[in-house]
């Protein structure tokens, strides 16, 4: 299922949306919003999250910050999301699965400032 999903992106779906990404605009709008390579992806984390693949998840994380795209809450809840909807209940290999997903919540769940929910935490610096 999400090797299917992955090679039709590869070959189809990817094309696509980054050509209509690219596509002529008129000047009022952003050039590089992106929108729409970041919603592909979050239906491929979904995907990843449906079938217990916290590892191709976090590869797609990966593919993400290359493509200049930046994982966010969405990306990680995207994946929670299809992991709450399987099925059958099996969990992977936990030990590795756990981890993956620990990797997948830092890469996604990065400090934002422009954040109003964390406007009244504090910083602190640490000195080595």
């Amino acid at each position: 299922e999400v090797d299917k999903a992955i090679l039709a992106w590869k070959n189809e779906m990817r094309v696509a949306v980054v050509s209509h990404e690219n596509r002529k605009r008129p000047s009022a709008f952003p050039k590089k919003r992106r929108k729409n390579v970041a919603a592909a992806y979050h239906g491929l984390l979904y995907v990843c999250g449906k079938a217990g693949r916290p590892d191709i998840a976090l590869r797609l994380v990966y593919a993400m910050n290359k493509e200049e795209v930046e994982p966010s809450e969405t990306s990680y809840n995207a994946y929670l999301k299809g992991k709450e909807e399987r099925k059958d209940g099996k969990a992977a290999i936990r030990m590795m699965a756990d981890q993956y997903e620990s990797l997948l919540q830092v890469e996604c769940l990065k400090y934002d400032t422009r954040d109003k929910r964390r406007e009244s935490e504090q910083r602190i610096r640490i000195i080595f």
